[in-house]
């Protein structure tokens, strides 16, 4: 890899654009390698005549992804770990010591070690794709962020939006994160380079400002909210909170917690970055922490799985996907896949029915208003793509069909060949049942190898695995299809083995979700 090129200055005037773009690597990351080359340009930068600069990545629908996890799972010795994070401590730190102004440009995952990156910069700007989500998962994998992110962020967005994205791993998408005070604005993917460029130019001619940004309650409460009575309180309830939660048997969140608390308003940057290292090293040589990252490898390799091992086979595009059958079940199916942008259609045998699917769906993301995650705009986009129906009306148009009707393998076959009768000769139906044998349902299909099974968990919209069954005439084509779609929709896909609830069923895959 030529570290040289992954990370390169481009003059822009009187604006330095650094560019990230790792090597022979599909996303940005930050290893030792590209960590001491940052070092390198950032030196470069301070002895610049510069008046600003812009950081941006030239990978699509990837800002900085993070730590480089190998190198963490490699560590066993907490030497290691204070090393390695307290290089990528200065390292940040010089970033946000640069005697000029720094934007961050974000377009896609902005998370963990990026997310802190962006944090040590004076202005941040991200675009409104749909790929852009910044924050901080560390806890997920048993540590915490160890870059400065726990002293940064409370600074940043204030105690309770920092506490709320720290401790439970999450991420924000751009709209939110204007909302909270992560960035500072947002625009369409295609502006980002020449609006954060204008931008540059309109803070050089307004005096070139450094700018360390720190959070200003609005309103009466999130004063006292503030205050050092208020803080008790939250860092209190935050406690309880995670102590529910975890019931104690997780150490990640409350080694984040205790150091957030420690540092919070600290004016020595130096003594508050000791405390979050020193936590980070008591967590990375957990095996608690050891176990979660073997975790997030195994949902990696799932996420690549095709469900035909050993076979290259390319999976379909489905934009349009049927629901049989509405209900909880039903409007829980079409709410995962519309939600990512598919066209819905869900039929039943009464309009009662499909009321109920309906405002299942409805309801889940009538709570994604409540919490701000997206408006009323998207919710009625999203809403929009749901259509329902009594008859097949429309089936002729969609790729693949959930059949999510009653447990009856006699019903299940009649049905099954009444829709395929109403589709594509070559659209594939799955079926959603949890007892009934695939290969048996099959034969109510004129042409099996279009048919399988996909088993959603419910309920479907917090369940992240599904369960994808092979009958004996599947082609690879379709169960790579079904593995496909559910990755689209945001779920894990998992090969299911022969059981009591699937007897005689061929393996889908060996790898298990």
């Amino acid at each position: 890899m030529s570290i040289q090129e992954s990370i390169k200055i481009v003059p822009q005037g009187e604006v330095a654009v650094v560019e990230f773009d790792l090597v022979g690597e599909k996303v940005n990351k930050f290893s030792t390698p590209v960590m001491m080359r940052l070092k390198e340009v950032v030196e470069e930068l301070k002895k610049s005549s510069y008046k600003a600069v812009i950081f941006k990545s030239n990978k699509p629908k990837i800002f900085i992804a993070g730590a480089d996890i190998e190198e963490i799972k490699s560590m066993t010795k907490a030497e290691e770990f204070e090393a390695a994070v307290k290089g990528g401590q200065e390292v940040i730190s010089m970033v946000e010591d640069l005697p000029m102004p720094t934007i961050a440009a974000v377009n896609g995952a902005c998370m963990g070690g990026g997310c802190e990156f962006i944090l040590a910069c004076d202005y941040r700007i991200a675009s409104e794709d749909s790929s852009t989500k910044i924050g901080l998962p560390e806890i997920q994998l048993g540590i915490l962020p160890g870059f400065g992110g726990c002293i940064r962020m409370p600074r940043v967005i204030g105690l309770q939006a920092a506490l709320d994205i720290i401790l439970a791993g999450k991420s924000v998408n751009s709209k939110k994160a204007l909302k909270i005070g992560l960035v500072d604005k947002v625009v369409h993917p295609n502006l980002l380079e020449s609006f954060s460029l204008k931008w540059a130019k309109e803070i050089i001619a307004d005096g070139a400002k450094k700018r360390r940004k720190t959070f200003k309650p609005q309103g009466a409460v999130n004063v006292i909210l503030e205050s050092a009575l208020g803080r008790s309180i939250v860092f209190k309830k935050a406690r309880e909170g995670v102590l529910k939660a975890t019931k104690g048997h997780y150490p990640a969140p409350l080694q984040a917690l205790e150091v957030i608390q420690k540092t919070y308003g600290m004016s020595d940057r130096d003594a508050a970055l000791r405390i979050e290292r020193e936590g980070f090293c008591k967590l990375g040589v957990t095996d608690i922490s050891k176990n979660l990252i073997h975790v997030f490898y195994l949902t990696e390799m799932v996420k690549k799985q095709n469900g035909v091992p050993g076979v290259d086979v390319k999976p379909r595009d489905v934009k349009g996907l049927g629901v049989l059958g509405a209900g909880t079940m039903g409007g829980g199916i079409a709410y995962v896949a519309a939600d990512k942008g598919i066209q819905v259609r869900m039929k039943d045998l009464n309009t009662d029915a499909l009321g109920k699917g309906l405002k299942h769906a409805s309801d889940l993301w009538m709570k994604l208003v409540k919490r701000k995650s997206i408006d009323k705009y998207q919710f009625q986009q999203k809403m929009d793509l749901v259509s329902v129906s009594t008859d097949y009306a429309g089936f002729k148009n969609l790729d693949v069909v959930v059949e999510a009707i009653v447990e009856d393998m006699g019903i299940k076959q009649k049905v099954i060949g009444e829709c395929a009768g109403q589709m594509r000769p070559d659209a594939i139906i799955a079926t959603n049942t949890s007892s009934l044998s695939v290969t048996e349902m099959a034969k109510g299909h004129p042409r099996p190898e279009y048919f399988a099974g996909m088993h959603f968990f419910n309920p479907v919209n917090k369940m992240p695995l599904i369960e994808v069954i092979r009958g004996e005439k599947t082609s690879d084509e379709t169960i790579a299809t079904i593995y496909e779609l559910s990755k689209k929709n945001g779920q894990n896909a998992g090969g299911c083995e022969r059981r009591p609830g699937f007897p005689g069923e061929p393996f889908a895959s060996s790898l298990h979700g």
